[in-house]
């Protein structure tokens, strides 16, 4: 079955020690089994014979290397070292912006032949076609206004058309390449067969573009292809099929998380018939730049997306590559953190490409890495004896610390500064609430002198406003060494009993009631693990006092955002102030950035310096070199997850 896998891995060596930095990226990777656990298609293949074929799908990405495609490359090279696909999948829109011009476009190298180069993929590839391949031209601009350029071939033989990636000159030009407007791959005799389809006929509102048929210079464009021979092609190939699994693969979608309902109402129309008809499994595509798994209502048949090999769309990033930003952000991070590592005498290499010996891996450091990761590389990397962290927060190791051997050392960072300056700015964030400071920044923008009015010189001392804590680990306890010595009464509460003799600490889902009735301000500062995820509800918010303040610095999945904006209109709430979110970059149209009540801040609140993050993670690999003892508080607890 498909999982989506995202990452992209960074490599240190030191003295024959591999140490991985692992971020994120995006493909789609496939395993059809016919004795799969999902029942709906496990009844739908009418079998249980234990074949497998294993393929990666990935679909609208020749963009000479350019806006990750040359990351999504590595990641796909990296899965297939340790997933071994049979074949890779190309669900169309293979060069960008028009695809080829002619049979030795230089682009077939810079978008194909040097991308994929790495030995995983040396495979065959299927290709469909896409909008893209037939020429479409950026903002649908006339041929005319766009010529294509052919180094210096003459007019005649330098074209837009689809027909260039048709060419048995390609594939002298590297064997691996197949595509063809239409064509089945039987894999194993009545048991499972591809079927490889052109959509783009099947858009209507292509054939009114300027680009369709490019006067009719080319041949081989849209307008000159039979909707009508393709279908009776189709259903005649998957009336012949006596397999119990069918696949076809094509450009477009059927549904779409991207756009409104029945934008695709040409392919619902005319593809979902012959799937329902057939006992089609599963429908794969691409088109929209973007992963995503939709099972329409009452279908015998899954459609699958993965048309996120470069580009991502908008309609699935927000602002550009905006939630993925995260992984461009990461990635530059490790960049930041490998520099900072061959100042100490490290040498760097980059993983996949320039490591052939998996098993000389022994240490990794991870960065944000996606779920999944872990396991992967320890089936790729047998001799794996310690993991690292590269912060304090450690939810992406404790994700995936079950698929690891006990032998195997988790580690995070602990950093004395990072919980002082986390404490300092709780402090900001108390002070904030206490003092009212935003209403008087809302007047400071509207000019209006507010003298006496916001606070009506109601006590604001600070032996008056009581604080809460949640989570009391070196992060928590260091905020209320801080508050006791300003003089705030604090109390707190964590997951498991904690004595602390200076202030009230509660203690499980029990005392929730008794520790929020009393506070003014509740400061999170938890780990994120199975109990916390969504703690911070309505059910949780309705036992603070009415008017009470939020400030969560932990972890944004332990906040509900839908319930922090009914508190807040509610009045249950008076502010909030957030530096996590449940997705991260917090996305543009929530309505978090503009509620009057609410400050965000972009995951700013503390962090740890490169050069003591590198020294703590060099200095615990060389104590389990050595055969001695980490300190236990850098020892990640796999039972409590953290």
């Amino acid at each position: 079955m498909p999982e989506p896998s995202r990452y992209e891995t960074l490599s240190i060596e030191q003295k024959g020690v591999l140490i991985a930095i692992l971020v994120v990226l995006v493909f789609l990777v496939w395993e059809v089994a016919l004795f799969i656990n999902n029942d709906h298609l496990k009844n739908a293949a009418r079998g249980d014979s234990p074949i497998h074929t294993r393929f990666l799908a990935v679909g609208d990405w020749g963009r000479d290397g350019k806006h990750n495609q040359s990351l999504v490359a590595s990641a796909m090279a990296l899965k297939a070292a340790t997933f071994q696909p049979d074949f890779i999948v190309s669900t169309g829109d293979n060069f960008y912006q028009s695809g080829l011009v002619w049979p030795e476009d230089p682009q077939f190298n810079t978008s194909f032949i040097d991308i994929y180069s790495q030995p995983g993929l040396q495979l065959p590839w299927y290709a469909v076609l896409g909008n893209h391949d037939y020429g479409e031209l950026k903002d649908d601009a006339k041929p005319d206004d766009q010529p294509p350029v052919c180094s210096s071939l003459d007019s005649e033989s330098c074209y837009y058309s689809p027909l260039h990636q048709l060419s048995q000159r390609l594939v002298a030009r590297d064997w691996r390449w197949r595509c063809e407007r239409a064509f089945q791959l039987p894999l194993a005799p009545g048991a499972l067969e591809l079927f490889f389809i052109d959509t783009n006929p099947m858009m209507s509102y292509y054939r009114d573009t300027p680009w369709a048929g490019h006067k009719g210079k080319t041949g081989g464009g849209i307008l000159d292809q039979s909707l009508e021979a393709q279908l009776v092609e189709l259903e005649a190939a998957l009336f012949r099929s006596s397999a119990r699994w069918k696949i076809v693969i094509g450009h477009h979608p059927i549904y779409s998380n991207q756009r409104d309902v029945g934008y695709y109402k040409d392919t619902k129309r005319i593809i979902e018939p012959l799937l329902e008809k057939y006992g089609v499994q599963a429908y794969i595509h691409g088109h929209d730049h973007s992963l995503y798994h939709i099972v329409p209502a009452n279908s015998s048949y899954h459609q699958y997306c993965s048309g996120a090999g470069s580009k991502l769309s908008q309609g699935f990033l927000r602002d550009g590559d905006a939630p993925f930003q995260r992984s461009l952000n990461a990635s530059r991070n490790a960049a930041e953190w490998a520099t900072q590592i061959r100042a100490e005498g490290v040498e760097l290499q980059v993983y996949p490409d320039e490591i052939s010996d998996l098993a000389a891996v022994r240490y990794a450091v991870v960065l944000n890495q996606p779920e999944g990761i872990l396991a992967q590389a320890w089936l790729a990397c047998p001799n794996l004896e310690a993991v690292s962290g590269l912060g304090h927060g450690v939810e992406y190791i404790a994700q995936e610390a079950d698929s690891l051997p006990d032998h195997v050392q988790l580690f995070r960072i602990v950093d004395t500064k990072m919980a002082e300056r986390m404490a300092n700015w709780c402090l900001w964030a108390i002070l904030n609430c206490q003092r009212k400071c935003d209403a008087y920044y809302r007047a400071q923008l509207e000019r209006r002198w507010e003298h006496g009015r916001i606070e009506e010189y109601e006590s604001v001392d600070n032996a008056d406003f009581h604080v809460g804590i949640m989570g009391l680990g070196v992060l928590g306890g260091a905020l209320a060494e801080a508050l006791l010595r300003n003089g705030y009464p604090v109390s707190a509460w964590t997951r498991s009993r904690r004595t602390e003799p200076r202030f009230p600490c509660h203690a499980g889902r029990g005392e929730l009631p008794a520790f929020l009735s009393c506070v003014n301000v509740l400061v999170c500062l938890m780990p994120i693990t199975a109990e916390t995820e969504g703690m911070l509800n309505a059910d949780l918010l309705r036992l603070l006092p009415r008017g009470a303040y939020l400030i969560n610095a932990g972890r944004g999945a332990i906040q509900v955002e839908a319930d922090l904006v009914t508190a807040l209109d509610e009045g249950q709430l008076a502010g909030v102030v957030l530096d996590v979110f449940e997705r991260e970059p917090l996305e543009e149209e929530s309505p978090l950035w503009t509620h009057p009540g609410v400050r965000v801040f972009p995951h700013v609140s503390s962090f740890t310096p490169r050069d003591a993050g590198v020294k703590q993670v060099l200095e615990n690999w060389a104590l389990v070199k050595a055969g001695k003892e980490v300190p236990p508080e850098r020892h990640m607890q796999r039972q409590r997850g953290y």
